[in-house]
């Protein structure tokens, strides 16, 4: 009875000391706050059904104890119906779900401090958002320190949206629909469900990194209006404002293939599409998608750098680079070069013809040819014939575009911007690519090709070492899951084939694609030509061969021994680039062009060794013979050790194309020794990628390097007989290539000559025009030199008339404000300026 006395009055009493550490004490408000003690000296904010504007002390007294206010405990304003909460700088920690399904309106911390959760730990996105919710996450303003909003961009609170502080500016921002868009420092800002103009806070003098991220591949990404700069100190409202458009591209069509070309020079892809129609007039597409890759390691900033593409955009933005030094482009150039020209010989030819005479408007596309840079840029950069020979392309006196093939796609774009696909720093190279086909129904091998050529020029200060440069191609002939692949080393080709005896959409005959490296980039120079014939072999294996090539004066004649050098193929030849390089042998020194150096293919798949990459190390690895647990490819089976050898090796099944065993450096494997695929191997078919790369080599500043490629497609009586005939044609192909002349006689480059015109060019008062701003928003200034009233047309880019004014002079303010964004081209007598409407 005493024991149970006992537990009574103990409970009583530890009742009474409970509720002894909750009590409520009026603000200078008048507003009833409800604290709890935390430890001797320390109380928290708690539940009490708040209203209104509700401003918490820095410290309170209850009977007779002064307690620091230093938290707000979990739950204190949940469903409360308050506008305005204000937390002194003592509180340093919020519980969960303080402020849920309030009426919550603002949000004043005036903690220097980020305030962390109860226990003391740093609040990750959840726990921030749980604060408030979801839904009144993205719609309170949180005001911090003026001059610590920095620190809280820092932090997991900036992912609330109205994050701000008393000194904060507003920065516009766009996101398209799906779009991962803005990264201050290492945390996602938002990502939106719907194209939209936001806005988010920063100090001025805040530096932030701008990080988009591609989801939509119909748009790209063009730059921000100050400078194009992604690391960004704000200096105002408004300092940046992003701009999104859609991919530039075009279609080249002219013979038995008709693709899509995006401003990278990628083929094929659109949207999760293939666009790579062969027959061109079909719906059966051999080639899902394709895509160029960079890479080098600069050894004065230790650091690798590269670039790639494979279905989005990837590490590229259109247009050139300045020639300053700096590298850089501007939102007006992006903007005008998101797009791809298209130019055939039929209407060079109409053009030769008829520029000049009345009556005749020049097309859009020979008009708009970018064959001069603007300020800062390089001052020539597409070919062009150049009639007057004054460095200026103006077709009105007769200047055209030179192009390759019967009709050729040309853009440029570059890699500065933020590599969202591998996350290495940019090279800072600007790179000119152009398309090409011939239309020649009796060469079936030309007829079913599309050349692709790369002219990559190092706009940065930095020489790059142990380079690599090449080409990622996702084959899928037809039906993607049943597919084998392959390379043959001597024509420096990957190919594509069937693995089952017909294709869901192809039939009972599937072609075979391939990707064929015609020219890579620069050999490094040794102050030699590099023979493609070895003159020792030849002396053991064909002696009186080689005794017929000797010159009178001693020697022999090295030229007319590399044009017959397939008659000694393989065993008269030299180990190493020379079986499908470029100029090796033909009697100038230091011309040499890397061939295939490197094949390996990689699954459709997660897998951790041959599968998709995702680092920058796997891009690197796969462009290098490695796999992306860094084990190098080893000769046999599927390459990855498993019932393989344990020989190094360069390429992937490459069948009995490599007899002199070029790729395991003059080894001979045990193992399928002369016929390794995919067959022998025993694989099952599937969704292949391949990776074909040149290197090593040295890149160094303004140096040029061009990548000059075939993708060509072969239909045979079946899956082995497209192969077979693919292999065939390719050899072909690149011997047009290499003597520059089609089998029928016609040259890869097309460039008529025509006198200059000088009709137009000596108009008598023609007045002179400039045009600002350029580019424009609403706004436009047009002033005339001397010279008597003239008319002024803006042209769209299709070339038809939107706005006209007549008998203008001096100067002239063309209202924009009814057109749609874009390039227009203003256009007064025969003087045209390309303008840019933001």
């Amino acid at each position: 009875m005493k024991k149970l006395l006992f537990f009574s009055v103990l409970f009583c009493a530890t009742m009474h000391s409970l509720e002894a550490q909750t009590f409520v004490v009026a603000n200078s408000d008048g507003v009833e706050i409800k604290y709890t003690v935390t430890n001797g000296d320390s109380v928290g904010v708690v539940s009490n059904s708040y209203t209104g504007r509700v401003v918490v002390p820095e410290s309170v007294t209850y009977e007779g104890t002064t307690y620091t206010v230093e938290q707000v405990n979990a739950k204190a304003f949940l469903g409360c119906s308050v506008q305005y909460v204000e937390l002194p700088s003592t509180v340093v920690k919020i519980g969960v779900m303080a402020f849920q399904n309030s009426t919550l309106d603002t949000l004043r911390l005036n903690s220097t401090d980020v305030p962390t959760n109860l226990y003391g730990d740093p609040m990750d996105a959840n726990m921030v958002k749980n604060l408030f919710g979801n839904s009144l996450a993205q719609q309170v303003t949180v005001t911090v320190p003026a001059g610590h909003l920095r620190q809280y961009h820092y932090s997991a609170w900036c992912e609330i949206p109205g994050l701000t502080s008393p000194t904060a500016v507003a920065v516009t921002l766009f996101s398209p629909k799906n779009t991962y868009l803005v990264m201050a420092y290492t945390h996602l800002k938002q990502n939106l469900n719907s194209a939209v103009y936001y806005t988010r806070n920063f100090e001025v003098g805040e530096k932030i990194w701008l990080a988009p991220y591609h989801q939509n591949h119909d748009t790209v990404f063009l730059g921000w209006d100050k400078g194009g700069v992604y690391l960004t100190e704000i200096t105002g409202p408004d300092t940046l404002r992003p701009v999104y458009d859609r991919v530039g591209h075009n279609t080249l069509d002219i013979n038995n293939v008709s693709t899509l070309i995006r401003f990278t020079g990628q083929l094929a892809y659109m949207n999760g599409i293939s666009n790579y129609f062969v027959p061109a007039q079909s719906t059966n597409s051999s080639l899902y998608s394709t895509g160029l890759w960079i890479g080098g390691y600069n050894p004065d900033n230790r650091y690798t750098a590269l670039c790639v593409n494979r279905f989005s955009v990837g590490d590229y933005v259109p247009g050139p680079l300045t020639v300053d030094g700096n590298y850089s482009s501007d939102l007006a150039t992006r903007q005008a070069f998101n797009r791809v020209w298209t130019v055939s010989r039929a209407e060079i030819d109409d053009f030769i013809a008829h520029v000049g005479t009345e009556g005749y408007s020049i097309p859009e596309n020979i008009l708009s040819w970018p064959g001069n840079g603007g300020e800062g840029y390089a001052p020539q950069l597409a070919p062009y014939y150049d009639a007057d020979s004054n460095g200026i392309y103006e077709p009105q006196h007769g200047d055209y575009p030179i192009i390759r093939g019967d009709k050729m796609a040309f853009s440029i774009f570059n890699d500065v911007c933020v590599h969202s696909e591998d996350g290495l720093t940019p090279m800072g190279m600007e790179i000119h690519m152009s398309a090409y086909a011939f239309d020649d129904p009796q060469d079936t091998a030309l007829n079913n090709t599309v050349f692709v050529s790369f002219k990559c020029i190092n706009r940065s200060g930095n020489t790059y070492v142990n380079s690599l440069m090449g080409t990622f191609a996702d084959i899928d002939l037809g039906f993607a899951n049943d597919d084998y692949i392959g390379c043959d080393v001597k024509n420096g080709l990957f190919y594509g084939y069937n693995g089952l005896a017909s294709d869901q959409q192809y039939g009972e005959a599937p072609p075979a694609q391939g990707c064929m490296i015609l020219a890579g980039p620069n050999a490094d120079e040794d102050g030699q030509d590099n023979a493609k014939i070895d003159l020792d072999r030849m002396a053991i294996y064909f002696p009186e061969q080689l005794a017929s090539y000797q010159l009178p004066s001693g020697g022999y004649d090295i030229p007319r021994l590399t044009a017959d050098a397939d008659l000694y193929y393989p065993y008269g030849w030299t180990l190493g680039h020379s079986i499908n390089g470029h100029n090796y042998g033909n009697g100038i020194v230091d011309d040499e062009r890397l061939g295939m150096s490197y094949f390996v293919y990689y699954d459709n798949s997660i897998s951790s060794v041959n599968g998709e990459p995702q680092y920058d190390y796997d891009y690197l690895n796969y462009m290098q013979a490695v796999w992306k647990n860094g084990v190098h490819i080893k000769y046999g089976g599927n390459g990855c050790n498993t019932g393989t050898t344990d020989i190094d090796c360069r390429f992937m099944y490459p069948g009995d194309s490599d007899p002199l065993h070029w790729g395991t450096s003059g080894g001979v494997p045990n193992t399928n020794p002369d016929d390794w695929n995919e067959v022998t191997a025993g694989n099952v078919p599937g969704d292949r990628r391949g990776i074909q790369s040149c290197g090593y080599f040295t890149i160094t500043p303004n140096e040029v390097n061009t990548l000059d490629l075939a993708y060509t497609t072969a239909f045979g009586a079946d899956s082995y007989g497209s192969l077979n005939l693919l292999r065939t044609q390719s050899g072909d192909i690149r011997k047009q290539f290499t003597r520059d002349t089609t089998n029928n006689g016609t040259p890869f480059t097309y460039m008529p000559y025509s006198p200059a015109i000088v009709g137009i060019s000596t108009v008598a008062k023609q007045p002179s025009m400039k045009v600002y701003p350029n580019p424009a928003r609403d706004l436009v200034t047009v002033a005339l030199g001397e010279g008597e009233c003239t008319d002024i047309e803006v042209l769209n880019i299709s070339g038809l008339k939107v706005k006209s004014i007549s008998q203008a002079h001096g100067l002239v303010t063309i209202d924009l404000s009814g057109l749609s964004k874009g390039v227009y081209f203003v256009r007064c007598g025969s003087e045209v300026v390309r303008l840019v409407r933001l």
